[in-house]
């Protein structure tokens, strides 16, 4: 979409928006519906890790950092969204005061950072797993 109008897009309920690793193309207003930000766990099986509704927006941080998307995007209800693709945002960014461009990309390094530590520690081990390691261990060396 070149000439700056926004594209309206309608997504099924179950429909993926997008995929945890796809390369961020657009942003999504979320005009009515409901989606679910969804990330693969150690089991392959997806868990979610928010559930968002009209008036919010998401996919912002892979346009803003210029990194593959964190999480994947899945419609929880039938969705009407308002895609803002990377051209029109970058045009509208190139336009605005270079201290709000800068922090906008700020912003998002930060929220990607907050994202990876929450990841990290979800995935760590926990501490009864590691009491149950360390018996299972003992019990080995006794034997």
């Amino acid at each position: 979409m070149t000439d700056g109008a926004l594209a309206k897009v309608t997504f099924q309920a179950g429909e993926i928006i997008f995929m945890e690793g796809d390369v961020g193309d657009a942003t999504y207003l979320i005009q009515s519906g409901k989606v679910e930000l969804i990330k693969r766990g150690p089991d392959g099986m997806f868990d979610t890790i928010a559930t968002i509704g009209a008036g919010q927006v998401f996919g912002e941080v892979a346009l803003l950092t210029d990194r593959p998307r964190a999480a994947g995007a899945r419609a929880l209800t039938d969705c009407l969204l308002i895609a803002v693709e990377r051209g029109q945002l970058d045009s509208k960014l190139e336009r605005a005061d270079p201290f709000i461009r800068a922090l906008f990309r700020i912003l998002a390094q930060n929220l990607l950072s907050v994202m990876d530590r929450k990841a990290a520690i979800e995935t760590a081990p926990k501490p009864e797993d590691l009491a149950a390691l360390a018996g299972a261990a003992d019990e080995t060396t006794r034997s």
